[in-house]
């Protein structure tokens, strides 16, 4: 078993949430296959994970405040990228970078299962 399979199946939340780990493990090898992502190896799919469900509360939070779709994007990107720079000292900080680099995790997740994203555990 990869080292991945084994990360995954140890996300198994006490809520029950069974999916998480083949969506967020999914995403992970797409994401993964990116050579600046190498570094992730040792936990990616709990990472990828926490970023795009940083990603989805921001977003949640920012709708429910009456904000725009616009603002609800912008808020939603801002603190999954305050929350890829918390858990990856090698995130870049260059603004175009970190939103390249959260679109690309958040937008994997949200390929690989769109309905568990929005819809799923945590939601």
């Amino acid at each position: 078993m990869d080292t991945l399979s084994v990360v995954a199946s140890n996300l198994i939340e006490a809520d029950g949430a069974g999916e998480a780990p083949w969506v967020v493990r999914r995403a992970a090898q797409k994401v993964l296959a990116a050579p600046m992502h190498e570094h992730l190896a040792e936990n990616p799919a709990k990472f990828i994970r926490e970023v795009s469900l940083e990603y989805r509360r921001a977003c949640r939070v920012a709708a429910s405040a009456g904000a725009t779709e616009s603002d609800c994007e912008r808020a939603a990107v801002d603190a999954a990228i305050g929350r890829h720079q918390q858990l990856d000292p090698m995130a870049p900080f260059n603004r175009h970078d970190a939103v390249a680099a959260v679109l690309e995790m958040v937008g994997e997740v949200i390929l690989t299962d769109h309905l568990w994203f929005w819809h799923g555990p945590d939601a």
